[in-house]
């Protein structure tokens, strides 16, 4: 969506101005009965949000009582006006009501002046020989070098994901840089030393396989520390001609003062999993353990808080926990306010506990501060599926996997999430079955796209897995906190999904008093 202000919105080739109340095309007005206008306004209002049938006739016809012919009419008057008769623009979604796409790629994805952006892929770095304990400390900062990278606008960032992958299964960077769709890539050989290591970087072109530039650092001791602000710029005055000011004085700022501290955060990112329980718990101790050794280092209290929720299966998490998740997320961006991740993590937790309108401020100034940051544009879906915004959440899900190619499962949950809202259940649960982390909250959810898409028995097989691992498990009631939507139609098409998939499982019509 291209807007002036809130109430300007470009569709395609015309401009809607809801404040003058005219529809216009190269200046001309676009004639549209009144109703028909009103109809458009309502549903841009709440662009790329499903809106039922019965909300729009109380709202366009509050005080008359009319047909769904009506509706109709008026839906046809303005796909006419918007030259959209294939309805790409305003879609039906069916079995629920209609949507307006307003949605576009985000400003992070438009490259400046018809000039492709330079994307440019961080590769594991080698460390020789071998040291167990040095490995968390040389990812992290391969890591933070792409983090670092991808606060400017001129730049893509590959994910460090998707590079690391590529680095497993080819060889050769011409290789690699293929397969990522990457125009420079970043390769480091690290020589081990007493405290630490020595690192020698070198910038290839992938096109000619061209050594651009080469440099060594010293990552000995706390020297590491400083390593991070050290390399992004040396990588951007070959890859760029001008430097943002605001992003290359946020590239420069250290993440944390303390050795100690960077260690432990660096343990946890390396155990951090959200699909093993064990896993997330061993990376809370070492976040714990590195606010304790550093309590300003901002990104670490963001991870704290999110490693808890993951160990509480997020929106099930006790309220006492959500609310210390939000305190410490907010710390984060307190003591990190440069840093994007910090304020799109706390918009992610905020919108697992309700707090709708604050999430998408956070998540806005989070992108604005990281533009190619893969962990900011997950917690912008996130926050965009619990606003009830699935083509906005579809939009932000394909620009992380043009940043992250190899990344298998990263967004199967959530893109069948947006798919579901969407009314296209097959497509939804074919998408829900590439994640790797089925608690019995997504086998839930995972039931109710399979019921709604026909598919009874594999419906049923779900609910089966759920009744052998927790006989006890309260569907309905654990959809409604896990599945936080702001929006009630949203609430309600799940739940009735879910009745919809326990009816065929239990072979008979629901009994009353099992509706919860």
């Amino acid at each position: 969506m291209e807007s002036g202000s809130a109430n300007t919105i470009q569709l395609d080739d015309a401009m809607l101005d809801m404040a003058a109340g005219t529809l216009s095309r190269n200046g001309a007005i676009v004639a549209l009965r009144p109703k028909s206008f009103q109809l458009l306004c309502h549903l841009a209002a709440r662009g790329g949000q499903v809106v039922t049938k019965s909300d729009l006739m109380d709202a366009i016809w509050p005080d008359v009582f009319v047909t769904e012919d009506s509706l109709t009419q008026a839906v046809r008057d303005v796909r006419t006006a918007l030259k959209d008769d294939a309805g790409r623009r305003l879609q039906t979604i069916r079995g629920r009501g209609y949507l307006l796409d307003t949605a576009s790629p985000s400003p992070a994805a438009k490259p400046a002046a018809g000039t492709p952006l330079p994307r440019i892929a961080v590769l594991p770095f080698t460390l020789r020989p071998l040291r167990e304990d040095l490995l968390p400390r040389i990812e992290m900062l391969a890591e933070e070098i792409a983090a670092g990278l991808a606060r400017y606008r001129t730049l893509r960032v590959i994910s460090s994901a998707s590079a690391r992958r590529a680095a497993m299964e080819f060889d050769h960077p011409e290789e690699i840089a293929s397969r990522l769709g990457a125009d420079y890539l970043i390769d480091g050989t690290a020589l081990a030393g007493p405290d630490g290591f020595q690192l020698r970087l070198t910038l290839i072109r992938s096109e000619s396989d061209a050594m651009v530039w080469s440099e060594t650092f010293d990552c000995q001791g706390d020297a590491i520390l400083d390593a991070q602000s050290g390399i992004v710029p040396r990588v951007l005055a070959h890859l760029v001609s001008g430097i943002e000011t605001e992003g290359h004085a946020r590239a420069l700022t250290r993440a944390t003062e303390s050795l100690t501290a960077y260690d432990h955060f660096a343990r946890g990112q390396a155990l951090w999993s959200s699909d093993d329980p064990e896993l997330t718990r061993h990376s809370l101790m070492h976040y714990e353990a590195a606010v304790a050794a550093d309590p300003e280092f901002g990104l670490a209290w963001t991870h704290l808080g999110w490693a808890e929720l993951a160990l509480n299966d997020y929106s099930l998490a006790p309220p006492e926990v959500m609310r210390r998740a939000v305190e410490r997320a907010r710390r984060g961006v307190a003591l990190a306010p440069y840093d994007g991740r910090t304020h799109t993590g706390l918009g992610y937790i905020q919108a697992l506990s309700g707090d709708f309108s604050s999430a998408t401020a956070n998540v806005a100034v989070g992108l604005r501060l990281n533009p190619s940051s893969v962990d900011c544009l997950m917690d912008h879906a996130t926050v965009s599926l619990a606003r009830g915004r699935p083509i906005e959440a579809l939009v932000l899900l394909d620009e992380v996997k043009d940043l992250c190619p190899m990344r298998v499962s990263y967004d199967a949950h959530m893109r069948g999430e947006a798919l579901f809202m969407l009314g296209r259940y097959s497509e939804a649960a074919d998408a829900f079955l590439g994640t790797t982390n089925l608690s019995n909250r997504r086998r839930t959810f995972l039931a109710a796209m399979l019921a709604k898409a026909g598919r009874s028995t594999e419906a049923v097989a779900q609910l089966d897995a759920i009744a052998r691992s927790d006989p006890d498990w309260d569907h309905l009631g654990n959809a409604r906190l896990g599945y936080r939507y702001e929006t009630p139609s949203d609430s309600a098409h799940l739940e009735e999904a879910i009745r919809l998939a326990l009816e065929i499982w239990k072979g008979k019509p629901e009994n009353p008093e099992d509706k919860g």
